[in-house]
């Protein structure tokens, strides 16, 4: 799964998505997903990043990692922490200084 910005992904295994729990449904209550982003592009500067981030959060609402894809540093936001923003475009103003660059 992959645009030209952005896939979904896992350098380690075959998965680019965890379900690490589940309810006694067998639903996946919480799940990990693996985002990378082309170099350079997980700064503010990036005039998509609030596109793709609002797409992002709407297949998923559990746990996230972005990595940009030279890099080995990666960023992690559950639902919850990005739930406390207003806006998408607030979540990236405000968490801008932690981006990776």
């Amino acid at each position: 799964m992959q645009n030209r910005r952005f896939t979904f992904d896992s350098k380690y295994n075959d998965y680019w998505f965890k379900c690490r729990a589940t309810n006694d449904k067998g639903k996946c209550t919480n799940i990990f997903v693996q985002i990378y982003f082309k170099d350079h592009s997980l700064t503010q500067a990036n005039s998509h990043l609030e596109e793709e981030f609002n797409t992002i959060f709407m297949l998923f609402e559990k746990r996230y990692s972005f990595i940009e894809e030279s890099s080995d540093n990666s960023i992690h936001f559950t639902g919850a922490e990005i739930a406390q923003y207003a806006s998408t475009a607030d979540f990236i103003k405000k968490i801008s200084t932690n981006l990776l660059q």
